[in-house]
């Protein structure tokens, strides 16, 4: 929106400048501000949740023929992990 307005006193004239000109900076600054909180937010979340991650890599594992651990290798591997003190992915 565009408005013209012919102001002959000079005072009445800066005050008005000087308040747009404030009022644009703080809408400026307040939309800064939600661009960025949006992209903060944006990076906290993550791309996939636990469980479309293991639906994901049970689908790759069906598809390139791997079987599922059974529950006994399973506790199997956490009872080795825990006797040695490592660490196993599975």
């Amino acid at each position: 929106m565009h408005l013209n307005i012919n102001i002959e006193d000079k005072n009445l004239q800066e005050q008005i400048s000087r308040y747009i000109f404030e009022k644009k900076q703080e809408a400026d600054e307040f939309i800064v501000d939600i661009i960025k909180d949006f992209f903060q937010k944006e990076k906290r979340k993550p791309l996939l949740s636990e469980e479309e991650i293991k639906k994901v890599v049970s689908t790759s594992q069906s598809i390139e023929g791997y079987e599922p651990v059974s529950p006994e290798v399973t506790d199997r591997v956490k009872a080795l992990m825990k006797r040695h003190n490592v660490q196993v992915s599975f």
